[in-house]
């Protein structure tokens, strides 16, 4: 699907390196947790237990079962979608960041398609 392309093309997986359902390039860094607490797998295996099942990549081919979760993080720090897309094209000359705004519609670009108009309203913006 188009929101599949996307989701790969944003994501940079350190855990599935060869999944349909994963990307490797993107700027959005996910990993497993570096450190695996005791309380975390005796979870899942109650779980497994209770008949749940067991489900190593929620964000695979289905999302039932019981899982330990991955987080946006790299080199155990946190790394945010900021991090990952709006620091990096601060410099652009058509990029304008508002803050304390509310966005009450936003416009998408997909595929060339025609954007459509974004309304805020707050500090640093024009009531729309």
């Amino acid at each position: 699907t188009t929101a599949l392309k996307y989701f790969k093309k944003s994501e940079n997986n350190d855990a599935y390196h060869f999944s349909p359902y994963h990307g490797n390039e993107g700027p959005l860094h996910v990993s497993d947790p570096r450190q695996r607490h005791p309380v975390t797998k005796a979870f899942v295996e109650a779980c497994v237990q209770a008949g749940l099942g067991e489900n190593a990549d929620y964000n695979g081919a289905t999302q039932e079962g019981c899982s330990r979760f991955q987080s946006t993080t790299f080199e155990g720090q946190r790394w945010s979608a900021s991090k990952a897309f709006l620091w990096p094209a601060m410099s652009r000359p058509n990029l304008e960041v508002v803050t304390y705004a509310e966005v009450f519609k936003v416009g998408l670009v997909c595929d060339d398609e025609p954007d459509t108009e974004t309304e805020t309203e707050g500090e640093g913006s024009e009531e729309g």
